[in-house]
């Protein structure tokens, strides 16, 4: 069935290129190295030694031992047992296992769940200087999760944390200063905190840091250091910054442009679950940028990216089944699609929902429909789209008599205020998250994002992932 000339709107590529996104290891390194040579009984030497050591008295062996049969790790994994060595070395004292048990009754591991008495063990061993416990501390008071939300509480443990050498909280310190939550903006001792979190090995202030270079926000414009800091926190694993450096192999931020290596770190990030990755394959192989289009490839990467709640995705996968792109053209199924993300508040699918409508493609044919639907997308659309919306949606009312006209007006009316109380609520369910992460409506969170992927999945259930011909 040849495609309708009528142009389908899909999602341009996003406009913020770059987004912001083991205790036991390390305690035990140590020790397993020196049995390395064991072999395979050098952990069960090991634990028989902290045993001995524990039963003397010492409240590091107790927590290590607390560890080991919590993870499972050179012993039989034990919660009983690992509950009863962590609540040993907390009465003998220890912050960090007083830290740890405080997890377990947080996550129900071994023991009841009570937030309260997480609380209560992060408390004292914040207090008794651990900095682990003081970040918890700090992420409680920044959700309101068992204590009343306070910002500049959250700021004061956080700052707390930092000070005592915990990376991840020089981190959250910096985009608090950035975003001005919990405590005055200050963009300098923001990009300060985050240059020392970076170099302290938190990935997350490595991504985020790059993001800064690259954007020119709170430090000179640097598209060399924004490419080592996105390389650097890519390779400790930040799927952020793998997305990131993707990026900036297409497009030569601070490198030479090289397609492989985009592919493979977005891949890369795509595969750790970064919807914003997912979304750039999609558009890559598609065919934006110049590429050879593999349009199942792409069909399968929106697929997966609209399942976890992007509903700018869902939007391309409407175009894909108007024009019948990696899989069946399907009009009605489009329909269907760009109504569910229409709802979900992105633009270019209320545009194409209303093009349907005017058209009678794949539903009937219904004027009112289409000047609802344009005139919706004309209040929510980007700055560089607004002309071009308000004129399809000038042109859709005027096609309607003046009684059609007015009741597609208060429609309009009853939407935008449901949409601007929709947004209000976004904006704060993302309120935590970097400075360097926007919000927009194609990406949503919190509820809106678990709604809308439910409905996904079930319209997609049992679609298969589509590769690219490279796998």
């Amino acid at each position: 069935m040849p495609t309708n000339t009528a142009a389908m709107h899909a999602i341009r590529p996003l406009d913020a290129r770059f987004v912001v996104a083991s205790a036991l290891a390390l305690a035990l390194a140590p020790l397993l190295s020196a049995h390395a040579a064991g072999g395979a009984a050098a952990p069960a030497q090991t634990a028989s030694e902290l045993s001995a050591r524990a039963e003397a008295g010492d409240s590091d062996a107790m927590y290590l031992l607390g560890v080991m049969h919590a993870d499972g790790r050179g012993v039989e994994e034990d919660d009983a047992a690992a509950i009863a060595w962590l609540e040993r070395a907390v009465a003998a004292g220890h912050a960090r296992a007083t830290t740890r048990l405080g997890t377990h009754h947080a996550s129900g591991e071994g023991v009841a769940r009570d937030d309260a008495k997480a609380i209560e063990y992060y408390r004292r061993a914040a207090e008794a200087g651990d900095a682990q416990a003081m970040t918890l501390l700090g992420a409680r008071y920044a959700r309101g999760a068992g204590v009343p939300k306070d910002l500049r509480e959250s700021f004061r443990w956080y700052l707390r944390a930092a000070a005592a050498g915990e990376a991840r909280a020089m981190h959250l310190v910096a985009e608090m200063y950035l975003s001005g939550r919990g405590v005055g903006r200050d963009d300098r001792r923001g990009a300060e905190w985050q240059r020392r979190a970076a170099e302290a090995g938190d990935a997350r202030a490595m991504a985020a840091l790059g993001a800064m270079y690259a954007k020119g926000r709170a430090v000179g414009r640097n598209e060399r250091e924004a490419f080592r800091w996105f390389e650097r926190g890519a390779l400790a694993g930040d799927a952020t910054a793998m997305a990131n450096l993707g990026v900036a192999c297409f497009d030569g931020i601070g490198c030479e442009p090289n397609e492989a290596e985009g592919v493979r770190w977005l891949r890369a990030a795509a595969e750790c679950g970064d919807v914003t990755a997912m979304v750039a394959l999609g558009d890559h192989f598609a065919g934006r940028g110049g590429a050879e289009p593999d349009h199942g490839a792409a069909h399968g990467w929106y697929v997966r990216a609209a399942t976890l709640g992007h509903a700018g995705a869902l939007t391309s996968l409407g175009v894909h089944h108007a024009e019948g792109r990696g899989t069946e053209q399907d009009e009605e199924e489009a329909a269907r699609v760009f109504r569910i993300a229409a709802e979900a508040g992105v633009p270019e699918a209320m545009l194409n929902l209303a093009a349907l409508y005017r058209a009678g493609r794949g539903v009937a044919r219904d004027e009112r429909e289409a000047a609802c639907w344009s005139l919706n997308a004309a209040s929510v659309v980007s700055r560089s789209m607004r002309d071009g919306a308000k004129a399809i949606a000038r042109k859709d009312l005027l096609a309607l008599d003046e009684d059609a006209r007015r009741g597609v007006e208060v429609r309009h009316e009853q939407w935008a205020g449901a949409w601007r109380e929709s947004a209000d609520e976004a904006h704060a369910d993302a309120e935590g998250k970097s400075p360097n992460a926007r919000w927009n409506p194609r990406d949503l969170t919190g509820g809106a994002a678990r709604a809308l992927a439910a409905r996904v999945a079930a319209a997609y259930a049992g679609t298969p992932m589509q590769a690219s011909a490279e796998d």
